[in-house]
């Protein structure tokens, strides 16, 4: 299908039968690697990469998506990386027809689907505008496999019949554009659709970290959370270079492991890129995302502190035993003002349907003594423990908790349903009643 503003596509690409990889003519496919599961690469897409005499491969591929390519394929990183450097996508059209018009199987194996936010439909014109036959691979996007993984349908007969994937990243103009940064979406239309809003790559850049530090006067301001599978230890270097240079001591970098199933060595790896370079960000001025105990050690040897999601008062004091009395501990806490039971929990439900999906908040739901039947049915135990529901009162009073348990602060994310108090709301409400 088409849009009125975009070519169809179809008509300037081979189909796979006369695409044949052992033709001998040169040919490029843009292949789509999934969502990161190497599980889920196409059988077409593995047939591709072990014939493929180039691969153009981005970040967001598997880990092992290139395991069966040849020994003597040319493997090319064209990637992006958030804040870090990016190989410009002028220059990665060149390479596939460079490389195709010298006769050679080339691959272009890009996370998700091409045609998801991958700017395969660029290569594609580029590709056709050259003479260059292409064979398009779809893959399994990632909106659509990260809800399904967390079991949320993106579809539901009788709650969601359609679904709108948005991308979080603006097309820059040039520099001297009013626009540079203005993004092309209708939030107010977006507001009114009736279905699913799915949002890609919605962490954008960090120099809005600059723009708050830059509207306030003396407030110390933390990054929550720095994704460092995101964005390169140069570029939170140089952040914290720039900020500490107009607004010293003010910027604290609050940093995300790695989502993938052992993060403490790369999130070492990453530390010590921030300890050795030029110029370094110390210890001091860093705080890790931290769950279960080997992060909180890793926090307390390698930053300033630690910030758990979704404990219980009593983690939060066995938090503060493993950290010691030096290290910050800042609690982040969810919590629901309304004093209806159901309505308070079915919007606490929201998040932790998506959360308890997630194999590191899993373990430590169960490390707080959660059973299975707890955490698969978000029963009203779990949820009345780690969400905060209920009055002011009753909100104060489970905040003094931590607190008294040895967190220093407690951040708070409010949830809310139609008629319940947003977060401004609950701010106002909540408004002087802990410690400054």
């Amino acid at each position: 299908m088409s849009t009125p503003e975009t070519p169809a596509l179809h008509p300037g690409a081979d189909r796979r039968g006369d695409a044949d990889p052992h033709s001998g003519s040169g040919r490029v496919y843009l292949v789509g690697a999934g969502p990161g599961d190497p599980g889920l690469l196409t059988a077409r897409a593995l047939e591709l990469i072990a014939a493929a005499d180039v691969i153009l491969h981005d970040r967001l591929i598997p880990s092992a998506a290139l395991d069966g390519a040849r020994a003597d394929a040319e493997l090319l990183f064209v990637g992006k990386q958030g804040g870090g450097e990016a190989v410009p996508q002028e220059q990665t059209e060149a390479l596939m027809v460079q490389r195709a018009k010298a006769g050679m199987t080339v691959v272009r194996l890009k996370g998700g689907d091409p045609f998801v936010f991958g700017r395969g439909g660029e290569e594609a014109l580029t590709l056709r505008a050259a003479g260059i036959p292409y064979e398009v691979v779809p893959g399994i996007t990632a909106g659509v496999a990260a809800s399904a993984y967390a079991g949320i349908p993106v579809t539901h007969r009788g709650l969601a019949s359609a679904v709108a994937l948005i991308t979080g990243h603006t097309q820059e103009g040039t520099d001297d554009s009013p626009d540079k940064d203005e993004t092309a979406i209708d939030w107010h239309a977006l507001a009114a659709f009736p279905g699913t809003l799915v949002f890609y790559m919605g962490v954008q850049r960090l120099d809005r970290i600059t723009a708050i530090i830059q509207a306030t006067t003396s407030v110390p301001v933390a990054s929550a959370i720095i994704p460092v599978d995101v964005y390169e230890p140069a570029a939170v270097r140089q952040l914290y270079a720039e900020l500490q240079a107009g607004a010293p001591d003010r910027f604290v970098a609050g940093l995300g492991g790695p989502q993938q199933p052992r993060p403490l060595g790369p999130l070492n790896d990453y530390l010590d890129q921030l300890d050795h370079g030029d110029p370094p960000v110390p210890a001091g001025r860093r705080i890790l995302a931290a769950l279960g105990p080997r992060k909180l050690e890793l926090a307390r040897d390698r930053a300033a502190g630690a910030v758990p999601l979704l404990v219980t008062p009593a983690y939060t004091r066995q938090a503060r035993r493993l950290l010691g009395p030096g290290s910050t501990l800042i609690i982040s806490q969810m919590l629901v003002l309304d004093t209806d039971a159901a309505r308070a929990r079915e919007a606490a439900r929201m998040p932790l349907s998506f959360l308890s999906g997630i194999r590191g908040y899993r373990a430590n739901f169960a490390r707080m003594g959660f059973a299975d039947s707890d955490i698969a049915g978000l029963s009203d135990r779990l949820v009345d423990d780690l969400v905060i529901w209920g009055s002011a009162d009753t909100v104060t009073a489970r905040v003094r908790e931590h607190l008294d348990a040895g967190a220093d602060q407690v951040a708070l994310t409010v949830l809310n349903l139609d008629g319940q108090p947003r977060a401004i709301e609950a701010a106002r409400e909540l408004a002087g009643r802990f410690p400054r």
